[in-house]
């Protein structure tokens, strides 16, 4: 394509963009005017361009007086192909208009508006004769998303049509395929390079679009050639404007001039729009679905049927048409859509910046204010109303909802003997906001080494857990609840890790549903003490949780909710219940280690004489607990029991040197002295207390001076 390619990427006029702007309709005209030409100038367009393309600025007021969204903008007037304004414009806002509110919702950011119910029209800059060009086929003509693109490449390479969306050259409302002013071009023979941004071919709207775009013009006769566009050096998205300003126009020259003709890689093209290659592990995803193959699957099940036919010379002079499979080829194109690995990223885009597959699938409903009786009347019967713990309760249920992808380190185990309470409810609440993100196991799944349940999950409803073999998966749940990535199994495909956005909700019957330990932080725990409310109150529940204007109503509650500086790493509150989970998880000999450890002169007796000494080794304490050796209690498993009860051991860990041998001794009186004491001090003081002329002597009876029976 003809056009200088000797002019040099001009700057931002100094001190531009330094500020943030501040709160919408506040941000001063100097300011204003100095964003405005900057944007101009990150696509090559000096303030004399400016002006030629009608560029005005508009204020907050004026844009309210549209019944547009206030804010500062600048106005760009659409232009005939006889280079007059044919009335139609659209505004670029140069302040983000979001509150709090849309931030922590996830919602982008608005750039570009126009007026309602205003009819859909191509761009031609004012930098070129475009009738002149519409009748002429020979002149090569470029297509890309926005005004300031096409008006970069018309001004300084060649004739650029802009389109305002991708699908911007038709008008599904008006039933046009194809925009009446560009019907009035000649196509036939012509070339046309289609340059969109570089996320175009990862992109499946924008890839759907494009192929759509291509077809059309290969129907009038057009040659369309594909451009793409790379990412900016640092891996985001950019565009043809964008690159002239980062590499120069020689960049975007060579990148329209490699273009590769649309009609051949057609079928190829369609492909990448409905399935993806993700690298790592190594398979084919399908966009719409889900879907996940083996590449060999893809090739010979599953897509299978796909064919194109392709024109192939012969030696003779003549040429024959080859069918040529669609998936196998598409594996082998260059040009295929390709993703470095599987994520599951809550709020992120389907394809992330990042070029990975993110196969979370957007919230259930959509926030709206509405009525959240039920929810509160549900949280009061549970909790109580304002306790603690229910306002610690529903922060914990916010956050990852204005927080998208937050992974709560804590879990919530909601029990109580009574049945029909409605713990489960809470949890089927938040059941359509989270749609297919949401999903409900139970024991078996929580043993099962298959972690399918997992898979594109980000809520997790454990309901009526029983507490069977708690003591066997207690570790594996303390993994779950706080690890940041998992390895998926699937069956079928390679196995792969994604980000471990999974938070979880328990409910049980039971007393001992979880073996906790004293220093655990992970469980929340609270007991429903009070009776089943009367049946109207669940149904009305159900009915309201169950409607669209319910979950959406809660959502925006949710997102609303001041979380008073809580956050997803905060350690549980501790509860009443809590602890009596813990004591009622606890074996005999626990019990009697946590006796000793809040009492050690009450229990370390033997009758009436009182054991002394601070330092007792395992086996010592055994032989307390067990005099007889009657249980089946090990001097291990004393030791494992006095470091889960948190008594420290003395000389900082280290063995220290007795009568006895060496031996690791357990700071069971006045842990601050012996933590960090010497060896010898230690030493001493243990032999002391257990010399039969010591303090522990007494009556021939006393467990310490014999041998454990074995």
């Amino acid at each position: 394509m003809a056009g200088s390619t000797k002019a040099k990427p001009s700057k931002a006029p100094s001190g531009t963009g330094a500020k943030k702007p501040g709160r919408p309709g506040t941000t001063s005209v100097k300011d204003l005017e100095a964003a405005v030409r900057a944007k101009l100038a990150t696509s090559l367009l000096s303030p004399e361009d400016a002006k030629r393309m009608g560029v005005r600025i508009r204020s907050a007021q004026e844009m309210a007086a549209l019944k547009l969204p206030a804010g500062a903008t600048f106005e760009l007037p659409y232009f005939g192909l006889d280079g007059k304004p044919t009335g139609f414009r659209r505004w670029r806002y140069v302040e983000d208009l979001r509150n709090d509110f849309q931030r922590k919702a996830g919602a982008k950011q608005l750039r570009y508006v126009q007026l309602a119910d205003s009819p859909v029209e191509a761009y031609f800059p004012p930098f070129a004769d475009w009738r002149k060009i519409a009748k002429d086929p020979s002149v090569a003509v470029v297509f890309t998303e926005g005004e300031l693109k096409a008006a970069c490449v018309t001004r300084h390479i060649a004739p650029c049509i802009g389109l305002g969306g991708v699908y911007s050259f038709r008008s599904a409302r008006l039933g046009q395929e194809l925009l009446p002013e560009l019907k009035d071009f000649k196509w036939e023979g012509r070339t046309v390079a289609v340059a969109f941004d570089s996320d175009s071919s990862r992109n499946p709207m924008v890839s759907a679009a494009r192929t759509e775009l291509c077809r059309r013009l290969t129907q009038l006769g057009a040659i369309p050639t594909v451009a793409l566009v790379p990412d900016a050096a640092d891996g985001t998205r950019q565009g043809v404007d964008d690159m002239a300003h980062a590499e120069g126009l020689d960049a975007v020259v060579e990148v329209l001039s490699a273009a590769e003709p649309f009609g051949p890689a057609e079928a190829l093209h369609e492909m990448s729009s409905e399935v993806a290659y993700v690298r790592d592990p190594g398979m084919v995803v399908e966009l719409a679905t889900g879907l996940k193959m083996r590449a060999s699957d893809f090739c010979n099940h599953v897509y299978s049927n796909r064919h194109y036919t392709m024109k192939v010379d012969k030696p003779d002079g003549g040429f024959k048409l080859l069918k040529v499979p669609t998936a196998r080829a598409w594996l082998d194109w260059p040009c295929r859509l390709e993703l470095k690995r599987m994520t599951y990223s809550p709020g992120e885009d389907r394809i992330t910046a990042a070029g990975e597959m993110n196969t979370w699938r957007g919230w259930g409903v959509e926030p709206a204010p509405g009525d959240v009786t039920p929810w509160r009347e549900l949280l009061d019967h549970l909790f109580g109303k304002g306790t603690p713990e229910r306002a610690w309760f529903e922060r914990w249920c916010a956050i990852p909802l204005q927080q998208p992808g937050a992974k709560m380190f804590t879990a919530c185990a909601i029990w109580g003997r009574l049945t029909g309470t409605g713990k489960s409810s809470v949890a089927y609440c938040l059941k359509k906001i989270y749609g297919s993100n949401f999903t409900e196991i139970g024991d078996e799944e929580l043993k099962d080494a298959r972690n399918e349940w997992a898979i594109d999950k980000q809520f997790t409803l454990g309901d009526d857990v029983t507490g069977q073999e708690q003591r066997k998966h207690a570790d594996r749940l303390k993994a779950m609840i706080t690890r940041s990535e998992m390895r998926l199994n699937p069956k079928y495909v390679p196995s792969y890790t994604v980000p471990d956005r999974v938070n979880y909700l328990f409910t049980s019957n039971h007393p001992d549903a979880f073996f906790l330990e004293d220093d655990d932080r992970r469980f929340f725990v609270h007991e429903v003490t009070a009776p089943p409310l009367p049946d109207s109150f669940y149904e009305k529940l159900k009915e309201w949780r169950d409607s669209e204007a319910g979950a959406a109503a809660l959502f925006h509650h949710l997102l609303c909710l001041d979380l008073a500086g809580q956050g997803p790493s905060d350690r549980a509150l501790r509860t009443a219940a809590r602890e009596a989970m813990i004591e009622d998880g606890l074996s005999d000999i626990g019990r009697w280690v946590r006796s000793l450890r809040d009492e050690p002169d009450a229990v370390l007796r033997f009758g009436a004489v009182k054991l002394t000494g601070d330092l007792w080794s395992g086996a010592d304490l055994l032989r307390v607990y067990d005099p007889e050796g009657r249980g089946r209690a090990t001097a291990g498993g004393m030791a494992r029991e006095l470091k889960r009860a948190g008594i420290p051991l003395a000389y900082k860990g280290m063995q220290v040197r007795t009568g006895k041998g060496p031996q690791r001794l357990f700071a069971v009186r006045n842990p601050e002295r012996w933590v960090s004491c010497a060896s010898g001090e230690a030493s001493r003081h243990y032999d002391s207390t257990r010399s039969e002329h010591g303090s522990n002597a007494g009556k021939a009876s006393n467990p310490l001076k014999k041998d454990r029976k074995k």
